[in-house]
């Protein structure tokens, strides 16, 4: 008898850490969704224009669609009053569909790396951050983002689970 229970939780514990890792590889691991999250207003040259006035201390996630496949940029104001914007995307998690960043307790963390990036940071553009905003202009209020970037980069969103609306 004592042999039987043995056996059983074994096999308990070996299905409770496997049903965790897979919860982990396919996204399970993914928080809550703090701020908002909007489609990307295009002007007439096709480029992404984001209105500073409604970028808080609150991540925007605005999503860009191209040939059907929807990427994610992030804008959030730092502690300095500066607007940063960047690719929702982890630069060393490659294609991934759960490679994306999500706001949680004042750090963004990527939800398949788990790297956590204070805000001030985010668009420093190392190894394991959000990829840096390569075409950016900042007038009238209004920033910029040129779309060519993205669309270079729309294999990596392929099936990508990030927030979209």
């Amino acid at each position: 008898m004592k042999q039987v229970i043995k056996i059983i939780l074994v096999a308990a514990l070996v299905f409770i850490l496997f049903m965790q890792l897979m919860w982990h590889i396919i996204g399970g691991n993914i928080y809550s969704i703090v701020g908002s999250i909007e489609d990307a207003v295009l002007d007439s040259n096709g480029d992404i224009v984001i209105d500073t006035e409604n970028i808080n201390e609150q991540p925007s996630y605005i999503v860009y669609k191209y040939k059907g496949i929807s990427m994610g940029l992030i804008a959030i104001r730092n502690s300095k009053g500066k607007v940063i914007v960047v690719v929702n995307s982890c630069n060393t998690c490659e294609v991934s569909p759960n490679s994306y960043y999500l706001y949680k307790d004042k750090k963004f963390v990527c939800s398949l790396c788990e790297n956590k990036i204070a805000i001030d940071d985010l668009d420093n553009g190392e190894d394991c951050y959000p990829i840096k905003v390569e075409e950016r202009k900042d007038e009238d209020g209004k920033i910029i983002i040129g779309t060519k970037q993205l669309k270079e980069l729309k294999d990596k969103f392929i099936n990508w689970r990030g927030p979209t609306v």
